[in-house]
C-alpha cells in the first residue's frame, strides 16, 4: 500500500551498482517509486529508462558504483555516482563510449547536471517533477491545492522528516517500510521491518502499513498500542513483523513499539542544554527498543504502552539492518534550533545523515533510518514521562 508523504518529507533509496542485475535492481526500484509518487504508465516507462542508462554508465565506464533514488515532494530524482577517473580524470576526452545515454537521458527527464563527486569518480543527477493533478470534471481544486498534496492537520503544521533505506543485496524488494499518516490532532510515523527480506518480507511489512491506515482513518485518536495491536491482527496470516511508533501532537509526542526497531532522542541541545538525555556510551540522545515480540507471531507480555518523550529535538527511528555502531552518527543530526523555515524537500537538512547511516548498514539485510524533526517543546503528563526508560541499562 502506498501512502502519500507531506510536504517537507523526503525519502531516498539506495541501490549499489556492481553487476548487471543491479542495473535490473534500480530498475525496479525506480518504477516503484515512480507509481507511487503518482506518475502515469508514460511518464514511469521513461523514468526507467533515464535510471537504466544512468546505471548502465556506472557499472560500463566506471567499474561500480551506486544509485540513489529520491522522492522530494513533486520531485523524482536519480543520482548515479561511479568509482572511475570522473569527468575531470578524462581532460576533456572521455574514453569511447563515455557517456553513451546521457542525452537520452536528458531528454527523458527535467534536468541532468554532471560533477565530479567530493570522494572522487563521476556523479550524474537527473530529475523529473510529477505534474500538477487534472481536476476532475465536477471536482473543483481548492484555492492554492494541486489536488496532490495530502493534508497535514494544521495544529502540527509542515512536518519535516527523512527517511531513507536499502534492501538487502540482490533483493528487488525492502521487507523494511514506514508510513505517515494523518491523525486528528497529529501525525502517526510509523517503521516496520518484515521478517525475513525480500518480497515475502515487503508483503508482511505492507499488511502492516495498510492496517495502520486503516485504523487512522476509522479512529484517529487510537493510542500507540491500539495500533499496534491493529498491525498484530493484520500479520496472522502472514511471516510477522516488527514496529516503532510515534505520535506527533502540537504540544507533546510519544512512543511505543513491538520488536528490535530502534528508537533514539536525539536532543536539541540549544533547548536542554549539553547534558540533557545523556544515553548509551555517553551519547547525547535517549535510546530503545520495543517491547519483546513479533506482530502476528507473538504479543508481547506485558502489552507496550504508550511513553512521552522529550521535545525539541529530533527522533531517529532505526531498523535491525543497521548496525549499532552505525546509530552514534544520529548525534551529527543538526539541532532544530529556533524553528527554522522548512528548506526544499530535496536539500533537507535530515537527509545526508540518514542516508549516510544506511550506505554504512552494508547489504546483508534490509536497512531503513527515518529521522522526524520535533519542534515544539511536549506539555507531557508527569505520571507518561520517564527519561531514564528512554535509556539502555548501563
Amino acid at each position: 500500500m502506498s501512502v502519500a508523504l507531506p510536504a517537507g518529507v523526503s525519502e531516498s533509496r539506495l541501490v549499489p551498482i556492481r553487476r548487471e542485475l543491479d542495473v535490473y535492481l534500480a530498475i525496479a526500484q525506480a518504477r516503484d517509486l515512480a507509481r507511487a509518487m503518482g506518475f502515469d504508465a508514460y511518464a514511469t516507462t521513461e523514468i526507467e529508462t533515464a535510471v537504466s542508462e544512468l546505471a548502465s554508465n556506472v557499472l560500463h565506464h566506471g567499474v561500480e558504483g551506486e544509485a540513489w533514488l529520491r522522492r522530494s515532494g513533486d520531485r523524482f530524482e536519480v543520482a548515479c555516482t561511479d568509482r572511475g577517473p570522473g569527468f575531470a580524470g578524462t581532460a576533456g576526452r572521455p574514453t569511447a563510449g563515455l557517456g553513451v545515454g546521457l542525452p537520452g537521458a536528458r531528454r527523458l527527464m527535467d534536468g541532468l547536471t554532471l560533477e565530479d563527486a567530493p570522494a572522487g569518480g563521476a556523479r550524474v543527477t537527473a530529475w523529473r517533477r510529477l505534474p500538477p493533478a487534472k481536476p476532475r470534471p465536477g471536482s473543483p481544486v481548492p484555492a492554492g491545492r494541486t489536488g496532490r498534496e495530502p493534508l497535514v492537520p494544521g495544529p502540527v503544521g509542515a512536518l519535516e522528516a527523512a527517511v531513507a533505506l536499502r534492501s538487502a543485496e540482490g533483493e528487488s524488494a525492502c521487507g523494511d517500510a514506514y508510513a505517515i499518516l494523518p491523525l486528528a490532532d497529529g501525525v502517526l510515523v510509523a517503521v516496520i521491518d518484515g521478517v525475513g527480506h525480500g518480497p515475502a518480507a515487503a508483503e508482511a511489512a505492507a499488511q502492516v502499513v495498510t492496517a495502520l491506515a486503516e485504523l487512522a482513518a476509522a479512529k484517529p485518536g487510537a493510542a500507540l498500542p491500539e495500533f499496534l495491536q491493529a498491525g498484530h491482527a493484520a500479520s496472522s496470516s502472514g511471516r510477522g513483523a516488527v514496529a516503532g511508533l510515534l505520535r506527533v501532537r502540537p504540544a507533546e509526542a510519544s512512543w511505543a513499539g513491538v520488536g528490535n526497531v530502534r528508537f533514539h532522542w536525539v536532543a536539541d541541545t540549544a533547548q536542554h542544554g549539553p547534558e540533557a538525555g545523556e544515553g548509551a556510551h555517553g551519547q547525547p540522545g535517549g535510546f530503545r527498543m520495543g517491547a519483546p515480540g513479533c506482530l502476528g507471531v507473538r504479543w508481547p507480555d506485558p502489552a507496550p504502552r504508550e511513553e512521552a518523550i522529550p521535545g525539541g529535538g529530533i527522533v531517529l527511528m532505526a531498523t535491525d539492518g543497521v548496525p549499532f555502531d552505525v546509530l552514534p552518527e544520529a548525534i551529527a543530526l543538526p539541532s532544530a534550533g529556533a524553528d527554522p523555515s522548512i528548506p526544499e524537500p530535496s536539500g533537507s537538512a535530515l537527509r545526508e545523515p540518514v542516508e549516510a547511516m544506511v550506505a554504512g548498514a552494508g547489504g546483508r539485510d534490509d536497512a531503513l533510518v527515518l529521522a522526524v524533526r520535533l519542534r515544539t517543546p511536549p506539555i507531557a503528563p508527569a505520571h507518561a514521562l520517564d527519561t531514564k526508560a528512554l535509556h539502555p541499562p548501563r
